[in-house]
Formats: structure tokens, C-alpha cells, sequence
């Protein structure tokens, strides 16, 4: 079949640039309405709750009907609604928390299902490296991310919306040229949410990975949804800073998405290895940014984030792909996607949001940071057997 990598190329680096444009930035706006950490971690809790129930009904969704179009450009339209009215918003704070995670929630899944989209059509034959194409995702969000980390310095976020629409009006024009997966049900083939989770349940790779990924996001949540507490208010940086954070971490990911898969035939790297040493990451990062003295250290520490998100983006689609049946591939990834990363930020945010209150959110990223740890060494010695396909 024909290679796609061109218009996933472009769609993976519009739909990044609108997250880094109306997701990424969400905690400096919460901030700068004067959010205490607590109240942070609960907006990003229950942000990550949408999320852990949102991607596993969009992935039995794509399963049954191929609609990964509609369901892209609708999360996307919604979420940047959301975030117009956030920025817009009078200083309600029930109100501005409300828009903020369906904001999130929204622009969260719509990239979800994207990545869900791609693997779908791997399978169904079309020539895609998905490292490649997530790769146009990392450098466009490392540029927007020190452009808007700039202009939110000297105006606020309001310059943001007219860039958003543009980028949105661009998404739609480019996912005309895709198609949709190809759905193989035979009649008899029951494909449902329940059915779907039994079945993964049965699997002992997929749960042991599945958890040690679980614990790798409490640190993860620790040194991301926090990340501004730490750098703005305790270290004395700016929004400038977190721009070029989050610029340093988009690129850091860029080499790795390219050449995972090259890599990975080279030297014969087994999976569970890959996928064990960036949880291990994901722990270490936020005890490197407790122990942190300046905000340069942190913008310099950014670029681990390569070797934690990179790895992982990029190995969970192989691993997805290599232990999940045919016909449950989006739930497998989707469902990966709420458990792994939904409830662990879920219970992480509202954990570290407490915790940050009480001791600072530097003890707290280093008291969190065990946990990826501990996710890494699960994965490492509880998956080393390869399981058949479920």
C-alpha cells in the first residue's frame, strides 16, 4: 500500500503544536490566576480521570467503527473551545478548573486516538514510520513551546487563540487526505469494551507492563504537573524558563523517535528492556528536579526527557502491535494509554498536590521519584518471558 508518512508527518506536527499551545501551558495559566498546589493537582487529577475514561470508550469506539476522523477534529474543536474560554474567562475558579480539564481531556484524547489511527493502518499495510512522523510532533512542539513561553512572559496567553484557530483550520484540511482504518470483523466477532478488557486482562505481560508504567507516572506527575510550582515559584524563573523546558524536552525526543527502531534491530534489544529503562527515567527525572538549585539546571535536566517519553511513545506502539489480538488493538493501546498514564497521573497529581503543600514540590518530586523506579524493576524482571499473542 502507499506510504502515508507525509500527511501523518504534518498531522502529527499540528495536532502536537495546538497540545503544546492549549495543554501545556495550562498550569502557568492556573498560576497566574493565582492557584495554590493543591488546587492544581486537583485540576490536573481529574483531568487525567476524563482521560482514563474517555480513551478506553474512544479506543472499543475505533474498534467497532472506523471513525478516526470525526472523532480527532471533534476532541480537537472541543478542547480549543475549552481553552478560548479559559483564557477569557473571569477569575471563577470553579469555573476556569472546569475548562481547564475538559481542555485537556479533549486535546489528550484527540492525540490518542491519532497515535490509535496510525498503528491501525500499520496494520492494515500502509508504509508509516511512526517514529519519523511523531518525531515532526516533538520538533514543532519544541518550537511553539519557546515562542508561546515568550509571548505569555510579555502578554499573557490571549496572543495564543488566533494562532490556535489557524492550526485548527490547517488540521482539518489535512485529515481529508487520510483514511480511515479498515475494520476485518467477521459477523460472528464480538468486539465490546467488557470483552476487550477481559481479554487484556488475561494477559501477564500486558498487565505487569501495564502497572510498572502505572507507578513510572506518579514520579512522572510529580515532575510535569509541577514542574512550573517548582520552577516559578520556588526557584524564581520565569514563563521564558518553562518555554525553553519544554522546548529542551521536545527536542531531546526527537533522535530517539527517528532511530528507535533502527536501534532496536541493530543491537537486537529485547522490548521489555527498552520499556524498563524508561520508567526508570521517568523516576530519576523528578529527583534530578528536587535536587535542582536554578532554573537553568532544570531547563538543562529537560533533556532526559528523550530517554523517558521518547522510549516510551515509540516502544508502547511495537509493544502494542506485538502482544495484543488483531481486533482489540485500539482498546489495548487506548486502554494502556487511561491506566498507565490516565490514573497514574490521576492519583499522582492529587497525591503530589497535597504533598507539595506540606514540604515543597522539590521534597515532593524527590520523595515521588521511587516509584518510577520501582515501576522500572517490575517491568525489567516480570516480563522477561516473551508471551504468545492473546
Amino acid at each position: 500500500m502507499k506510504s502515508l508518512n507525509r500527511p501523518f508527518f504534518i498531522l502529527q506536527a499540528l495536532a502536537i503544536t495546538i497540545q503544546a499551545t492549549a495543554v501545556s501551558f495550562l498550569s502557568t495559566i492556573l498560576v497566574r490566576y493565582g492557584f495554590p498546589s493543591s488546587r492544581i493537582g486537583l485540576t490536573f487529577t481529574l483531568a487525567a480521570l476524563g482521560c482514563m475514561l474517555s480513551k478506553p470508550l474512544l479506543g472499543a469506539l475505533g474498534d467497532r467503527v472506523a471513525c478516526a476522523r470525526p472523532l480527532t477534529l471533534g476532541c480537537m474543536l472541543f478542547g480549543s473551545c475549552c481553552y478560548v474560554l479559559l483564557v477569557f474567562c473571569p477569575d471563577i475558579p470553579l469555573l476556569l478548573l472546569a475548562l481547564a480539564v475538559l481542555d485537556y481531556v479533549a486535546i489528550c484524547s484527540a492525540t490518542a486516538v491519532i497515535d490509535s489511527w496510525s498503528m491501525r493502518l500499520i496494520h492494515d499495510g500502509y508504509e508509516i514510520n511512526y517514529g519519523l512522523t511523531r518525531s515532526a510532533g516533538s520538533l514543532f512542539y519544541a518550537i511553539a513551546s519557546i515562542i508561546i513561553g515568550q509571548v505569555m512572559e510579555q502578554y499573557g496567553p490571549k496572543p495564543c487563540v488566533p494562532a490556535l484557530i489557524v492550526l485548527l483550520i490547517a488540521l482539518f484540511v489535512t485529515v481529508r487526505f487520510l483514511p480511515d482504518p479498515t475494520l476485518t470483523l467477521r459477523p460472528t466477532d464480538r468486539v465490546s469494551l467488557p470483552d476487550g478488557l477481559s481479554r487484556l486482562s488475561r494477559n501477564r505481560i500486558y498487565c505487569l507492563t501495564l502497572f510498572g508504567f502505572f507507578l513510572a507516572q506518579l514520579s512522572s506527575a510529580s515532575g510535569d504537573s509541577f514542574l512550573s510550582v517548582r520552577v516559578i515559584t520556588e526557584l524564581g524563573g520565569t514563563e521564558a524558563d518553562m518555554g525553553r523546558v519544554f522546548f529542551l524536552q521536545a527536542i531531546s525526543e526527537v533522535p530517539i523517535l527517528i532511530l528507535f527502531r533502527t536501534i532496536r534491530r541493530r543491537f537486537h534489544l529485547p522490548l521489555h528492556i527498552l520499556l524498563a529503562f524508561s520508567a526508570f527515567v521517568f523516576g530519576f527525572k523528578p529527583l534530578c528536579f528536587g535536587l535542582a538549585h536554578s532554573p537553568t539546571a532544570i531547563v538543562l535536566l529537560s533533556l532526559m526527557n528523550g530517554l523517558s517519553f521518547g522510549i516510551y511513545v515509540t516502544a508502547i506502539v511495537d509493544f502494542v502491535l506485538e502482544t495484543v489480538e488483531e481486533r482489540y488493538l485500539a482498546t489495548g493501546q487506548l486502554v494502556f494509554g487511561a491506566i498507565g498514564q490516565g490514573m497514574g497521573n490521576m492519583i499522582g497529581n492529587l497525591a503530589c498536590g497535597v504533598v507539595a503543600d506540606r514540604i515543597g514540590a522539590g521534597n515532593m518530586m524527590i520523595c515521588f521519584s521511587i516509584f518510577g523506579m520501582l515501576g522500572a524493576l517490575i517491568i525489567l524482571f516480570g516480563t522477561r518471558r516473551k508471551e504468545k499473542t492473546i
